[in-house]
Order: C-alpha cells, then structure tokens, then sequence
C-alpha cells in the first residue's frame, strides 16, 4: 500500500517504507557525516536500502554510488523524480519477477503507477547486459507484471542466480539494445 510520507514527501510502498524507517532511526546516531555512504541489497534489502538512500540525501549525508539487485519499485513517478540524482545502480535479471512489483493496479490511478528509480543494468544470459538510465526506460514499453506471468521465474530472483549470472560476465561482457533482449533471455 503507498502512504504519503510526510518527511520525504512523496508517496512510497507503506510496508517498505515502515522497514525502511525503522532501520534509518536505528543507524542514524551511529553514522557519520563525515564519510561517504554505499548501501546495497537484494529484493526487501534494496526497498530498503532505496528509502534509506532518500532518508540519507534528507539528512545531508554524502551518499555513493550504491548498488542493489532484484529490486521491487518503491514509489510513483513523482518520487522518482524527487530522487532522481541519487547515486543508485539497480541490477536486474531479466527473467526475475520482483522487479516487475508492485504489479500495475486500479489502484495506481489514485498515487500513480510505481516506477523504478535509477539506471538499470539487466542480466541476461552468457556475456549479454542490458544498461537503461532512467531517462530511456520512460521511453520504453513497460513490461507488465500481469503481461509477464507465465515467463518469470521465482527461482530467478535468488541472490545466487544473480551472482551466477554476473560471473559469467567478468572475463568478458557485451551490451545489447533493449529492443534486441528477447534474444539473449535465458530459457
């Protein structure tokens, strides 16, 4: 459910952004504004980390590039652009269905369709990738979770298939167009 965050002010993912806090008032006095901060996670992890990223750039806090995989969305459009210039890689295998969530509802029509903050690198299979900004991912057809259902794989989104997939790609890694992905998707 979105909830409208009043020290963020944009509407977020309540059940994340409830986590998410939580966690920001416990790390707060332990921090130091003096460094620079990295935060990365995997699926629940990355929610959070996300919205602890926006708490952070709130507090003034000198963020770096952070990095996440198989990340669900978090918030609207409008809090995408809220956010847009914070430093945040979001990693996707192409066949993982938590990224594809929150799914597109009636609901959206009241706080808008969640979106994806952030660059996005897509994994596919061997050498292949796929690097979006943010900017060009409007462009492009969204993929649905709902139009999706029956190619995307629970067993995609664990953190092993993510390192699997990456390893693959250290020795030697190529670009492809978005258009052409469907090519080099994994079975």
């Amino acid at each position: 459910m979105p909830s409208d965050n009043p020290k963020l002010k944009i509407f977020v993912h309540s059940g994340f952004d409830h986590d998410a806090f939580l966690v920001f008032q416990d790390m707060l006095p332990c921090l130091d504004k003096s460094k620079t901060l990295v935060l990365t996670g995997h699926s629940l992890g990355a929610a959070i980390s996300t919205l602890i990223m926006m708490y952070l750039y709130e507090e003034q806090f000198e963020l770096g590039l952070s990095i996440n995989f198989g990340q669900p969305k978090v918030t609207n459009r409008q809090g995408t652009e809220v956010y847009k210039s914070l430093p945040l890689l979001r990693v996707a295998d192409e066949n993982d269905v938590v990224p594809l969530l929150p799914p597109i509802t009636l609901l959206d029509s009241i706080h808008g369709e969640y979106a994806h903050l952030g660059p996005e690198l897509i994994l596919l299979k061997n050498q292949y990738y796929v690097y979006q900004d943010q900017a060009l991912q409007r462009k492009l057809p969204t993929d649905s979770f709902w139009e999706n259902l029956a190619e995307i794989s629970v067993k995609e989104h664990f953190i092993v298939n993510y390192l699997n997939n990456i390893h693959a790609k250290l020795s030697k890694a190529q670009q492809v167009p978005y258009a052409l992905r469907e090519r080099y998707i994994q079975p």
